[in-house]
């Protein structure tokens, strides 16, 4: 897959919410499942419950904090609908 600096922004929310998935006991996948050649926003993310770490989450989420503030994020819609706030 070629990397156009247009799809920075959903590369960025995409990794945001695997990470998410990732903090709450998710072990996840993210893959392009149809080409761009065809049409564009074909990302999969993908996750299995497995065992939880508190430690890990406050890891994961400090990561993600770091991250929405490099790039000036104030909120992830998936952060509203979770009741989390970073």
């Amino acid at each position: 897959m070629a990397f156009y600096w247009k799809d920075k922004p959903r590369f960025i929310t995409d990794g945001i919410r695997a990470m998410i998935m990732e903090a709450y006991g998710y072990k996840t996948k993210v893959f392009e499942f149809i080409s761009t050649e065809h049409t564009p926003k074909n990302v999969m993310i993908t996750g299995r419950k497995v065992a939880e770490q508190k430690s890990s989450r406050e890891s994961i989420l400090d990561n993600i904090a770091k991250i929405k503030k490099l790039y000036g994020i104030k909120e992830h819609y998936l952060e509203r609908l979770l009741g989390i706030v970073l």
